[in-house]
């Protein structure tokens, strides 16, 4: 019996993976939930030719380790060689929401969590449903200001049971009136201008009239201002608060022996 083949990924999106069959070349487009079963990173895969007239067996390798917002706007230069800028626009827009959402989590879920002495995973999971049903509604002004409110105002939390306190008190007539102000007041400079930055941003006003009633049509320098400002605000933010989606990542014990 001959070994399995193994061939590098030719592309890899925040969705699907692509690879071309050893066996007839034929170029196949992996789907991560559907076709792969997983949505870790692969490593390693054994796959089977979606060429019907082949049906042979190999191994995928060589994918890569993203954040969610990351790969959103890697994802636009894809959409950007196709032209497809009402796409680009929608997936930008997302990279935001899902970075606003990623450290909401952090900041009032995982690092309390293992901040704190009892690790309960079915008060983690509870609150984790809390927080959820609470920013459910919000729109992505209010995902935003929520953002800020948390670097400018929420100082370390100790334990869990003092971040479901804040969490069963967010509102968004709270936040509305946000005082961006106290951005000023933090003592980084960098963190200081990437957040004026990131107050200033207006995607997801033009995310409205592209995907509502009005189905703008971008154009190509629109998109390109746009995820030029998302790489240039986005990236160095989450390397700076190390943004992760990730809630191993925040627990000390367990980085200790990886």
């Amino acid at each position: 019996m001959s070994a399995i083949p193994t061939v590098r990924k030719t592309k890899a999106n925040y969705e699907n993976i692509f690879a071309d069959c050893p066996w007839c070349n034929f170029k196949c487009i992996f789907n991560r939930q559907s076709d792969l079963k997983t949505l870790k990173p692969i490593a390693g895969i054994e796959v089977e030719c979606l060429n019907e007239a082949c049906r042979q067996h190999f191994r995928v390798s060589s994918d890569f380790t993203h954040e969610k917002y990351e790969w959103l706007i890697y994802g636009c230069h894809d959409l950007l060689e196709q032209k497809q800028y009402i796409f680009s626009i929608a997936s930008l827009c997302m990279a935001y929401e899902v970075f606003f959402a990623t450290y909401t989590r952090a900041k009032l879920i995982y690092t309390p969590f293992f901040a704190g002495e009892e690790h309960n995973t079915s008060k983690l999971n509870e609150a984790i449903q809390k927080l959820e049903e609470k920013i459910k509604t919000f729109t992505f002004q209010g995902m935003k200001s929520l953002f800020l409110y948390l670097i400018t105002k929420e100082t370390a939390l100790a334990n869990l049971e003092d971040a479901v306190e804040i969490i069963n008190n967010l509102s968004k007539s709270t936040l509305k009136d946000a005082d961006v102000s106290a951005i000023e007041t933090l003592n980084d400079a960098e963190l200081v201008t990437l957040l004026k930055e990131l107050n200033h941003v207006k995607i997801n006003d033009l995310r409205n009239r592209v995907i509502h009633k009005s189905a703008y049509r971008p154009k190509d320098s629109e998109v390109d201002e746009e995820l030029n400002k998302a790489r240039s605000i986005l990236f160095p933010l989450g390397t700076k608060l190390n943004i992760h989606d990730d809630p191993n990542c925040y627990n000390k014990t367990y980085l200790l022996h990886i």
